[in-house]
């Protein structure tokens, strides 16, 4: 469902977020994160999508730092879509306080392509290691920009190498299809266990 696709490195630097408008989610961070950006004259844009109780906080942030220029917000979308649209990317953040085990949206953008950074919690660390994607620290907007920089200065080739690892390693430790091949053989091995 998920096709990886290759991203050719352009001067306008696109970023998505996909996760709703909740405390846990942390989106105020990135809409802080932006703003120290635009002060330093890079050429992004943020697309924010879901929704939720804070929906409202968030967007009037983005009028107190009049980052309306850079940061649009476009609510829901269709799941059938969300392919075709993460290729639309070079950057997915996620900036959650915490994830029980791998994000779904983080798992969907890994094997699309898109490079990754997200909060340092949960089991993220484990999922970016080995050169998967990146990691800023939880809740600080200061080190998200940071890091948002480091990836906007990286080279092509360095980013395709990242983005392919990312798709790799989802194939081999979260692909649907490889998952129930494993459940189907544990149960195959206790079903013949308990006929001995």
């Amino acid at each position: 469902f998920f096709k990886f696709k290759s991203k050719i490195k352009e001067n306008f630097f696109k970023i998505i977020s996909l996760r709703n408008h909740e405390e846990i989610y942390d989106i105020d961070k990135l809409i802080l994160a932006s703003s120290i950006l635009k002060k330093k004259n890079f050429n992004i844009s943020i697309n924010i999508f879901g929704s939720g109780s804070q929906s409202d906080s968030l967007k009037n942030l983005v009028k107190k730092l009049s980052l309306e220029d850079i940061i649009t917000f476009s609510g829901g979308y269709e799941y059938s879509k969300l392919p075709k649209l993460l290729h639309e990317y070079d950057l997915y953040i996620s900036t959650s306080t915490s994830d029980a085990g791998l994000s779904a949206s983080t798992s969907e953008a890994m094997s699309s392509g898109v490079t990754i950074l997200t909060a340092d919690n949960s089991e993220n660390p484990y999922w970016m290691e080995n050169d998967c994607g990146f990691l800023f620290k939880t809740s600080s907007s200061e080190d998200l920009a940071i890091r948002i920089i480091e990836i906007i200065n990286m080279n092509q080739d360095e980013l395709d190498l990242i983005r392919l690892n990312a798709r790799k390693k989802i194939e081999k430790l979260n692909d649907y299809n490889n998952e129930m091949t494993k459940m189907l053989s544990i149960y195959n091995s206790l079903l013949i266990e308990n006929n001995k």
